[in-house]
């Protein structure tokens, strides 16, 4: 049976469910160096880093190019078209946003009195109610995600992603750093989906940092 291609979208999802995890196990203060990540697959050794000023000009390029590209095909439409057409089905986004920003909002609150206590008790109800928190957010922005995946906005910054991806995705050989990827053609139509899918939600943590989780 010939294996089902996997999106970059669905990609991303799973992208941030393994950073969720990375992050409620404090793990990424010990892999982020010098603005890079480092990770392992099988006997390979690869990386992502910030990018180069010379590489942001050309970003910032292929960036219009989307756009205009997006902006010229009928089939796209913006988020608040989509918005609007949703709360004509009975389905309110900017109820859902802010439900995920008042969350948020939450988190910090409790987080702040989480460090302030020292009363095991309190700790342990204080924990529960931020992860109670937490995935009330992370289920609500995993349906935001993939009701608005059509739109202009979330197919420029995916594509943005993606592009940022293949240019700073590199392999070590002996002491040298190359691009896994001559092109960006080559990137996108490559299947090595594990790979694709690590290097994509190390570039969205080196961009976003801790509000990743609520940017999505």
């Amino acid at each position: 049976m010939e294996e089902k291609k996997i999106t970059r979208e669905e990609l991303a999802k799973e992208g941030l469910e393994a950073i969720r995890k990375i992050e409620q196990e404090n793990q990424f203060e010990n892999i982020i160096k010098d603005n890079k990540i480092e990770f392992q697959i099988d006997d390979k050794v690869y990386r992502v880093r910030k990018l180069t000023s010379l590489e942001e000009q050309e970003l910032e390029k292929q960036r219009r190019i989307k756009y205009t590209a997006l902006v010229l095909d009928n089939s796209y439409l913006f988020k608040k078209e989509w918005v609007a057409k949703y709360l004509e089905k009975g389905i309110d986004l900017d109820k859902k946003e802010k439900k995920i920003r008042a969350n948020q909002y939450e988190i910090e609150t409790l987080l702040l009195k989480l460090a302030k206590t020292s009363d095991p008790k309190n700790i342990d109800v204080l924990t529960e109610s931020i992860n109670k928190l937490k995935d009330e957010q992370f289920e609500i922005s995993i349906e935001v995600t993939n009701l608005l995946q059509y739109c202009v906005e979330s197919q420029l910054s995916n594509f943005v992603i993606s592009y940022t991806t293949y240019v700073v995705l590199e392999v070590k050989d002996n002491e040298n750093w190359n691009k896994v990827f001559k092109s960006y053609e080559e990137f996108d139509k490559s299947e090595n989906n594990l790979l694709i899918g690590k290097a994509l939600y190390f570039v969205n943590y080196l961009i976003y940092g801790e509000n990743y989780s609520e940017k999505k």
